[in-house]
């Protein structure tokens, strides 16, 4: 089992968990198919309210056993046309603040300077160890007000 941090806005986010989709563009594909049914996926959520990014979105696990195509448009910001079931593993991580440099200080990063340019991309695999530690570090920290 591989963990994935999957990285979206809080629109694409919410359509993700509502649908059980997860989808990236065709540059982006590579990494889609490097993970597997059964891999978990955690999410990293760029802007939950304009000017504040850095949540955190609910633990998924991959169910599909293949990506699949599909152009019927679902969110609004692209097509991400390479998708993948998932299901729902554990929402207590949900809305929960996600600060970018925890993948600094639990070593996913070796620099400040290279969290932008990570957090720039669909999709990002992490160690086991990397994924507990962060999980709890998110896991303490106080849920989003709606």
């Amino acid at each position: 089992m591989k963990n994935f941090i999957c990285i979206t806005t809080w629109e694409n986010y919410k359509i993700c968990e509502r649908e059980g989709l997860w989808g990236v563009e065709e540059h982006r594909l590579d990494d889609l198919r490097n993970s597997s049914k059964g891999d978990v996926f955690i999410f990293y959520l760029k802007e939950v309210r304009k000017g504040a990014g850095g949540y955190s979105g609910a633990i998924f696990e991959r169910e599909s056993e293949q990506d699949f195509e599909e152009i019927k448009p679902l969110w609004e910001d692209g097509l991400y046309p390479h998708r993948v079931k998932i299901k729902l593993l554990d929402n207590s991580t949900r809305y929960k603040r996600f600060h970018a440099k925890y993948l600094y200080e639990i070593g996913v990063v070796n620099d400040t300077a290279n969290l932008g340019p990570w957090l720039n991309t669909s999709m990002q695999e992490i160690s086991e160890n990397n994924y507990k530690q962060l999980v709890n570090m998110i896991k303490s920290n106080q849920k989003l007000r709606q």
